[in-house]
């Protein structure tokens, strides 16, 4: 079963969580459908979770904040960049990837 949320934010650094739970926070505003893991999970299980529940893209939160890392889920195309170009390299990207 698939929800098919657009972003899912992995949380490979747990002390940056905080800045995750921010970061999914601000992406709900600008209308995306974001998950983030409740739980303390090793990453792997974390992906596991994204692809469980449909997610387009996920977001690496981790010891190289601020910068982040969006992995297309269907591609597997990595991009690293600072945070706060997330929301536009997003919502630029949905429709078509991370070509």
């Amino acid at each position: 079963l698939r929800r098919g949320c657009s972003v899912y934010i992995v949380i490979a650094d747990s002390e940056r969580r905080r800045e995750a739970y921010g970061l999914a926070a601000e992406l709900r505003t600008h209308g995306l459908a974001v998950e983030v893991p409740l739980d303390v999970l090793k990453v792997g299980r974390q992906f596991q979770a994204a692809a469980r529940a449909g997610a387009t893209f996920a977001v690496v939160v981790g010891a190289e904040w601020p910068l982040v890392i969006l992995k297309d889920m269907t591609s597997r195309a990595e991009q690293s960049f600072p945070h706060a170009e997330l929301v536009q390299r997003l919502t630029m990207r949905q429709a078509g990837g991370l070509a």
